[in-house]
């Protein structure tokens, strides 16, 4: 007579199994391995058994949590926005450090300085000689 245990599913159905199946279910749990259509099957399950230290949290409560736990590749990969949002970004960098430069310069900064003490001069009314 072979033994029989009880194993609840997500429903709160419970089906019977032999201790045998249950023991193999058991060991396929410890090892990692995941059977079709069970968690690993989704794509929130995939994320989990990506390599990293630890666990992830249910949900992420901190910000370097959200960032680590968001899922780059497959908005990459699905998110048309989020693709050329970056791609933009670096596309148009070359252009701002060009701008950045030249609003910097020192010959700029020094016609700024004579602009604005002229602006204060003229507030103040300091009437130049």
């Amino acid at each position: 007579m072979t033994m029989m245990c009880m194993k609840e599913f997500s429903t709160g159905r419970r089906r019977k199994m032999s201790l045998q199946a249950a023991a193999g279910t058991l060991a396929r749990a410890a090892t990692g391995e995941v059977a079709h259509g069970g968690p690993g099957s989704t794509e929130y399950g995939r994320m989990l058994e990506r390599p990293g230290p630890g666990r992830p949290l249910v949900f992420p409560y901190t910000l370097t949590a959200k960032a680590l736990q968001f899922p780059y590749k497959l908005n990459w990969q699905r998110n048309w926005l989020f693709k050329y949002y970056y791609i933009g970004w670096l596309a148009g960098l070359p252009l701002i450090i060009m701008i950045h430069r030249m609003a910097n310069s020192p010959e700029n900064v020094e016609k700024w300085k004579e602009t604005r003490q002229k602006w204060r001069d003229e507030a103040l009314g300091i009437v130049p000689h």
